[in-house]
């Protein structure tokens, strides 16, 4: 029982160090020092670092989708827009800044193939989608308006927070923020 409270707190500490650097590419060494243990600590319980990664990008997945779906709930039915607004303030806050880089650092890597990143990006994708189709139908939208609320909200949530965080243009951002919220919320509409 003493190593699996152990392996949590290791695993934990490389979870909160990854997403306060907004980086997937940090050593064994600094993640071992952030877990105030070795290296060889880590590969004793995790077995590689690989595995260390694929288990801590999983737990980093869950908590994304846990707080994008606290988030989409609060979406009303008498002001979808501001709903939809502010989630997309949210998500190009400064506090959501680490999390964002750590998202399309995760994302690159998927893309181009690199183990274990794939599988991050494809559920975070699935996540967001179904995260955003659940609450779409809660409001009462139709199945068809619900998928593409959830594809819409996906895509442009995801863009709006990159392009936010790599030019620092919140300006340019917020207006398009502000003009795309209406449009996005019109698919919450009951069917």
């Amino acid at each position: 029982m003493a190593g699996t409270t152990t392996r949590q707190r290791y695993l934990d500490a490389v979870v909160e160090a990854m997403v306060r650097e907004g980086r997937t590419d940090l050593t064994l060494v600094v993640l071992a020092e952030e877990a105030g243990t070795s290296d060889r600590m880590l590969i004793y319980y995790f077995k590689t670092r690989e595995a260390l990664l694929t288990e801590a990008m999983d737990n980093i997945r869950v908590r994304r989708r846990k707080q994008l779906g606290a988030a989409l709930g609060r979406i009303t039915r008498t002001d979808p827009t501001d709903g939809v607004r502010q989630i997309l303030h949210w998500l190009c806050s400064d506090e959501n800044a680490a999390a964002t880089r750590l998202w399309y650092d995760a994302a690159g890597r998927g893309v181009n193939g690199e183990e274990p990143f794939p599988a991050f990006l494809g559920g975070v994708i699935r996540d967001t989608v179904e995260e955003a189709e659940v609450a779409a139908r809660r409001l009462g939208a139709a199945d068809l308006a619900a998928q593409t609320f959830g594809t819409m909200f996906g895509a442009l949530s995801t863009s709006l927070a990159c392009d936010c965080h790599a030019t620092g243009d919140r300006d340019r951002v917020e207006r398009a923020i502000e003009h795309s919220a209406g449009d996005l919320a019109a698919h919450l509409a009951p069917a």
